[in-house]
Protein backbone atom coordinates (compact mmCIF):
# COMPACT_ATOMS: atom_id res chain seq x y z
CA UNK A 1 0.00 0.00 0.00
CA UNK A 2 1.52 3.61 -1.03
CA UNK A 3 0.78 6.97 -0.50
CA UNK A 4 1.50 10.02 -2.36
CA UNK A 5 4.63 11.62 -1.89
CA UNK A 6 4.27 14.83 1.00
CA UNK A 7 6.40 17.35 0.07
CA UNK A 8 7.97 20.01 3.04
CA UNK A 9 8.59 23.06 0.86
CA UNK A 10 11.56 25.29 1.74
CA UNK A 11 12.91 22.72 4.29
CA UNK A 12 16.04 21.45 2.28
CA UNK A 13 18.36 23.62 4.68
CA UNK A 14 17.16 21.97 7.28
CA UNK A 15 17.13 18.84 5.73
CA UNK A 16 18.90 16.84 8.83
CA UNK A 17 16.88 17.95 11.43
CA UNK A 18 13.82 17.17 9.59
CA UNK A 19 14.45 13.95 9.39
CA UNK A 20 15.39 13.63 12.99
CA UNK A 21 12.07 14.73 14.02
CA UNK A 22 10.42 12.30 11.52
CA UNK A 23 12.61 9.50 13.02
CA UNK A 24 11.47 10.83 16.63
CA UNK A 25 7.37 10.65 15.53
CA UNK A 26 8.13 7.06 14.18
CA UNK A 27 9.85 5.98 17.60
CA UNK A 28 6.94 7.41 19.44
CA UNK A 29 4.44 5.67 17.32
CA UNK A 30 6.34 2.28 18.42
CA UNK A 31 7.41 1.17 14.57
CA UNK A 32 11.01 0.99 15.46
CA UNK A 33 12.84 3.08 12.57
CA UNK A 34 15.88 2.25 11.22
CA UNK A 35 17.94 4.47 8.75
CA UNK A 36 19.18 2.63 5.78
CA UNK A 37 20.75 3.65 2.28
CA UNK A 38 19.71 1.48 -0.66
CA UNK A 39 19.70 1.73 -4.47
CA UNK A 40 16.31 3.30 -3.87
CA UNK A 41 17.72 6.04 -2.09
CA UNK A 42 17.88 7.09 1.62
CA UNK A 43 14.72 5.33 3.81
CA UNK A 44 13.32 3.99 7.16
CA UNK A 45 12.72 0.71 7.38
CA UNK A 46 9.66 0.24 9.68
CA UNK A 47 7.76 -2.76 11.46
CA UNK A 48 4.44 -3.26 11.95
CA UNK A 49 2.38 -6.16 12.94
CA UNK A 50 3.20 -9.65 11.72
CA UNK A 51 3.07 -9.91 7.96
CA UNK A 52 3.89 -6.28 6.98
CA UNK A 53 6.70 -4.58 6.54
CA UNK A 54 7.58 -0.66 5.63
CA UNK A 55 9.61 1.72 4.07
CA UNK A 56 9.72 5.71 4.45
CA UNK A 57 11.48 7.18 1.73
CA UNK A 58 12.82 10.89 2.14
CA UNK A 59 15.49 12.92 -0.23
CA UNK A 60 16.22 16.69 -0.79
CA UNK A 61 14.91 18.18 -4.62
CA UNK A 62 16.07 21.49 -4.70
CA UNK A 63 14.59 23.58 -1.78
CA UNK A 64 12.20 20.52 -0.47
CA UNK A 65 12.52 17.32 1.09
CA UNK A 66 9.80 14.51 -0.47
CA UNK A 67 8.88 12.25 1.79
CA UNK A 68 7.07 8.70 0.26
CA UNK A 69 5.70 5.77 2.65
CA UNK A 70 5.34 2.40 1.58
CA UNK A 71 3.54 -0.31 3.57
CA UNK A 72 3.45 -3.69 1.91
CA UNK A 73 3.40 -7.84 3.20
CA UNK A 74 6.85 -9.38 3.91
CA UNK A 75 7.42 -12.76 3.35
CA UNK A 76 5.71 -14.64 5.83
CA UNK A 77 2.42 -12.80 5.29
CA UNK A 78 2.47 -13.85 1.85
CA UNK A 79 3.55 -17.59 1.90
CA UNK A 80 2.27 -18.43 5.34
CA UNK A 81 -1.82 -17.53 4.61
CA UNK A 82 -0.95 -19.39 1.10
CA UNK A 83 0.11 -22.12 2.83
CA UNK A 84 -2.76 -22.08 5.26
CA UNK A 85 -5.41 -21.70 2.41
CA UNK A 86 -3.85 -24.92 1.07
CA UNK A 87 -4.19 -26.88 3.86
CA UNK A 88 -7.22 -25.22 5.45
CA UNK A 89 -9.27 -23.21 4.04
CA UNK A 90 -10.91 -20.85 6.92
CA UNK A 91 -7.24 -20.01 8.90
CA UNK A 92 -5.67 -19.05 6.02
CA UNK A 93 -8.47 -16.65 5.09
CA UNK A 94 -8.10 -15.67 9.18
CA UNK A 95 -4.39 -15.03 8.46
CA UNK A 96 -4.86 -13.31 5.44
CA UNK A 97 -7.01 -10.54 6.43
CA UNK A 98 -5.47 -10.49 10.18
CA UNK A 99 -2.26 -9.16 7.70
CA UNK A 100 -4.39 -7.06 5.68
CA UNK A 101 -5.75 -4.93 9.07
CA UNK A 102 -1.98 -4.93 10.40
CA UNK A 103 -0.89 -3.34 7.11
CA UNK A 104 -3.86 -0.66 7.06
CA UNK A 105 -3.35 0.09 11.01
CA UNK A 106 0.99 0.68 10.26
CA UNK A 107 0.12 2.74 7.19
CA UNK A 108 -2.01 4.66 9.18
CA UNK A 109 0.23 4.91 11.70
CA UNK A 110 2.90 6.02 9.39
CA UNK A 111 0.67 8.99 7.64
CA UNK A 112 0.18 9.91 11.25
CA UNK A 113 3.69 10.26 11.89
CA UNK A 114 4.76 12.23 8.50
CA UNK A 115 2.32 14.75 9.48
CA UNK A 116 3.05 15.21 13.16
CA UNK A 117 6.36 15.77 11.78
CA UNK A 118 5.39 18.16 9.16
CA UNK A 119 3.65 20.03 12.22
CA UNK A 120 6.90 19.79 14.29
CA UNK A 121 9.41 20.88 11.70
CA UNK A 122 6.57 24.22 11.24
CA UNK A 123 6.58 25.13 14.41
CA UNK A 124 10.48 24.79 15.14
CA UNK A 125 11.39 26.66 11.98
CA UNK A 126 8.91 28.97 10.79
Amino acid sequence: MSYGAKTITGAAKNFDDYVSILESQLISLGLEPKREIGTEGNYFRVKGGIGCTGRVYYKSVGNDIIVTPEVTRSTIGTILPVLLLCLLLIPGLLVWVWVSRNIRKTMAKVLNALESSISAYKAAFR
